[in-house]
């Protein structure tokens, strides 16, 4: 019996599906096929039946299920503790960053400086896609919305959004402003992802009106430059502000009756699946962000 012969049979039998499985492990359907039958040779038992083109686990099949799922997180939980003990000097850490990098790069900075010879991955993205490899990192922080549902981690930030305005606006020298007061104003709108692109047009919504857009734009270079030439004003998230702030053309006004924000969540794999070097790294995360640290928090990332 092959660590493969395990492998496919574990994934087939959780998709109940030869053709699903075989597109997760990115083999043919034929081929896939033929290994479970050739493990099912080996037993001398099927572990399937099937029923037309649909197969489902029998008795049998759960039981050896069980099995199997044991002895790869055993064999995986092995293997990450080796490759830990070998990494202790030269350790190796993934870090999925899928909010503006600004709000997490102090404590990564700090734990970097204190930790010279461990390397660092730093994956910035601005949504999580299908072809995201949510295994290939030990850490994700993530906003707490519906595009991120397969995360389930524990709230470390709320995030606002802040306006910015034309340095030379007339309510670019106030504190502070109310959002009727901007009702009139052309707008660019951040149009990078959905979510901000709806949360721009939800602030203006909460205060009775739609913005008045003139302007959309995938990258924030587009939009800083728009608002420092005068021609809109617009919306960001808040771990944007110093990169609009570098601009002295840009002014960045508070919003008195803004309600919108987000909360971001830290999710890390579970405790078996870190390194030593990740679990130093997740225990400093808590520490720096005033965490209990405690066996539930200590199994927070998981993926659907």
């Amino acid at each position: 019996m092959e660590l493969t012969q395990l492998r496919y049979f574990v994934q087939v039998a959780e998709a109940q599906s030869l053709s699903q499985a075989s597109q997760v492990l990115h083999v043919s359907q034929p081929a896939l096929s033929k290994t479970i039958h050739k493990l099912e040779q080996e037993l001398n038992t099927p572990l399937f039946d099937r029923i037309g083109n649909r197969i489902f686990l029998n008795e049998k099949g759960k039981i050896f299920l069980t099995g199997a799922q044991k002895a790869l997180n055993h064999l995986y939980a092995t293997t990450t503790i080796v490759t830990g003990l070998s990494e202790q000097n030269f350790g190796k850490l993934s870090i999925g960053v899928f909010v503006p990098h600004a709000l997490v790069l102090e404590p990564i900075k700090i734990f970097a400086e204190s930790n010279p010879k461990v390397q660092i991955a730093i994956h910035c993205q601005n949504d999580v896609t299908e072809n995201t490899d949510a295994s290939a990192f030990d850490m994700v922080i993530c906003p707490d919305n519906s595009d991120f549902h397969q995360y389930n981690g524990i709230p470390v930030l709320e995030e606002k959004t802040a306006l910015f305005l034309p340095a030379e606006h007339p309510l670019a020298s106030r504190g502070s402003i109310r959002l009727h007061e901007i009702k009139e104003e052309p707008f660019v709108l951040l149009n990078n992802t959905k979510r901000v692109y709806d949360t721009s047009i939800h602030i203006c919504q909460q205060a009775g009106f739609m913005p008045h857009i003139r302007f959309t734009t995938t990258s924030t270079v587009s939009q800083k430059q728009i608002i420092a030439e005068g021609m809109a004003i617009g919306f960001a998230p808040e771990g944007n502000v110093s990169d609009y702030l570098t601009d002295s053309r840009i002014k960045r006004v508070n919003i008195e009756d803004i309600i919108k924000s987000r909360t971001i969540l830290m999710c890390f794999k579970k405790n078996a699946h870190l390194s030593e070097i990740a679990k130093s790294f997740r225990n400093f995360m808590f520490e720096y962000f005033d965490i209990p640290l405690n066996n539930e928090h200590l199994q927070t990332f998981e993926t659907a």
